[in-house]
């Protein structure tokens, strides 16, 4: 058994080509490991950023709209300070999840690598964060 060196995984001292990763094993550069490395690195930053948006999100939900609107509900407060204050959260996580696909973009224009369904998770974070936006916001002008 040897080991690809694009992705780390163990592959059979036969194969011309890896099983998990589809590169090819009998011409191996240290050219093409660098650019390898280099995007596993963005894949992985694009990733991250999309995780980070999530776990803003779901911060929000759970604190500011949930949380709190219980809360300051079973009080009888006002619980439109809450729904700002989570508005304020969903427009940072909509931020971050941006940022992940402006990155996206950014390393498709320099011609690297990036499969198109990277850009899923991304793309359905901004699009609920969007979404429960609009019913914060709905709900404030409504009442």
């Amino acid at each position: 058994m040897k080991t690809c060196p694009y992705c780390k995984k163990k592959v059979d001292d036969d194969s011309k080509f890896c099983p998990f990763c589809g590169r090819n094993l009998t011409k191996v550069t240290k050219q093409a490991i660098a650019l390898s490395e280099e995007e596993t690195k963005i894949k992985n930053r694009i990733q991250a950023l999309a995780n980070l948006a999530l776990i803003v999100f779901f911060g929000g939900l759970i604190i500011c709209d949930w949380l709190l609107n219980v809360l300051l509900g079973a009080m009888n407060i006002s619980t439109k300070g809450p729904i700002y204050l989570s508005c304020a959260v969903y427009l940072v996580a909509g931020a971050i999840a941006l940022l992940a696909i402006y990155q996206y973009f950014l390393v498709k224009k320099k011609g690297i690598a990036v499969e198109n369904h990277e850009l899923v998770v991304p793309l359905g974070v901004l699009s609920v964060i969007v979404l429960v936006l609009l019913i914060n916001i709905s709900g404030v002008l409504m009442g």
